[in-house]
Parts: structure tokens; sequence; C-alpha cells
């Protein structure tokens, strides 16, 4: 049984390790996404940011936002 409970705790902390490293690559890429949007750097190409996020992400509005 303790063998079990082991691996159990195992499983666990294997997982949230992915969590854990999953919530800093949203985290960058959440910042990441600001700085472009705050600092206009999608203007050589695209008219708004919305359009940026778009065009080159397939992303809409509602999904950036969030």
């Amino acid at each position: 049984m303790s063998n079990e409970l082991t691996d159990i705790q195992n499983a666990l902390a294997q997982c949230e390790g992915v969590i854990d490293r999953g919530m800093q690559s949203f985290v960058a890429v959440g910042k990441a996404l600001l700085k472009i949007r705050d600092e206009r750097l999608y203007r050589e190409q695209y008219g708004t940011f919305e359009e940026y996020c778009r065009k080159r992400w397939k992303w809409g509005r509602q999904y950036v936002n969030r």
C-alpha cells in the first residue's frame, strides 16, 4: 500500500510541475502580448493589434483578452 501511495504522490508532483511550467509560459506570453500592444510593435505590418492577433496567430479578441 505504501508503494501505491508513493506512486500517487509522485504522479501528483509530476503533474503539478507541468502545470507550474505551463503557468510560467502563460504569463510570459501575456507579457509579450502586452508589450506588442502597448508599444504598438505590430504597426509595420498590421493596422491594429486585433488585426495582428487575428492574422498572425489566428486569435480573436476574446481569446487574446483572456
